[in-house]
């Protein structure tokens, strides 16, 4: 299997050991375009660029290609998909740890 993934699809096709093969935005900031060349660069996705959709002969050899690669293995990676979990866990913590600071404050407040 060969997936051309959009940015929400990575983590799903990564999780099933798919090939895939994106075209992050670039435009207005650069995150997705940089997350992806990390992902390449542990030889889980490939990155297109703009002139590689515009020639057909270059997508299809990038399809070609990746039919003939092994499936990668995301298992091993240094990967973590729960970032929005993990920062809402930190706020409440901070949140937490911020209305004990008062309640002390409170009871030793002459």
């Amino acid at each position: 299997d060969v997936f051309l993934a959009a940015d929400p699809f990575q983590r799903e096709a990564l999780s099933r050991s798919r090939r895939l093969l994106v075209w992050p935005r670039s435009q207005p900031r650069l995150e997705q375009l940089e997350r992806c060349r990390r992902l390449q660069a542990l030889g889980l996705l490939t990155v297109l660029r703009d002139e590689d959709l515009a020639e057909p002969a270059a997508l299809a050899q990038h399809v070609r290609d990746a039919l003939v690669r092994p499936a990668p293995d995301a298992s091993n990676a240094p990967l973590a998909f729960d970032g929005a979990e993990r920062a809402a866990e930190r706020l409440l913590q901070g949140l937490e740890s911020s209305r004990l600071r008062l309640r002390v404050d409170a009871a030793i407040a002459p």
